[in-house]
């Protein structure tokens, strides 16, 4: 049986655990550092995006559309209450969450025209689903996406 190295990241944990026994204890020791490096995510390209967006169904194309257009997060979309959208300005008026700044972005007619009828099939104060719900449906069309392409 092989051990495997232990990362950073783990001997952060271990190291933080250890500083809270010692306070709490009254030991006076060191704290160790240990730089954890953050992977480079990977962004699909829009390429990729507009492939999702045509396998998805058309309530998915819609929360998909605005998300691809705004740059905003699922929680924030979920949390974007029906009088935010003026879809006479065609505009939608984020508020940030996660340290992200609250915003107004100005939405495309087409996506505006879809969000129109998204809002008039979902009639709730809040109509986007939760953030959970939103990712497990793009890890589905994203799935089926790479199936049919």
């Amino acid at each position: 049986m092989t051990k495997e190295p232990v990362s950073n990241q783990t001997k952060r944990g271990f190291v933080t655990a250890y500083n809270e026994l010692c306070k709490a204890n009254g030991i006076e020791w060191t704290k160790p550092k240990y730089k954890v490096i953050e992977p480079v995510p990977l962004i699909p390209t829009k390429v990729r995006v507009e492939r999702v967006i045509a396998a998805s169904s058309r309530r998915y194309a819609v929360i998909f559309t605005l998300m691809a257009e705004t740059a905003v997060e699922a929680e924030e979309l979920h949390k974007t209450h029906r009088n935010q959208m003026s879809l006479e300005e065609r505009t939608i008026r984020i508020t940030g969450r996660k340290g992200h700044d609250s915003n107004i972005y100005k939405l495309k007619a087409e996506t505006r025209d879809m969000l129109c009828d998204y809002l008039t099939r979902n009639t709730e104060d809040y109509p986007f689903p939760k953030a959970k719900m939103m990712g497990q449906m793009w890890i589905r069309y994203r799935n089926r996406a790479a199936n049919k392409f």
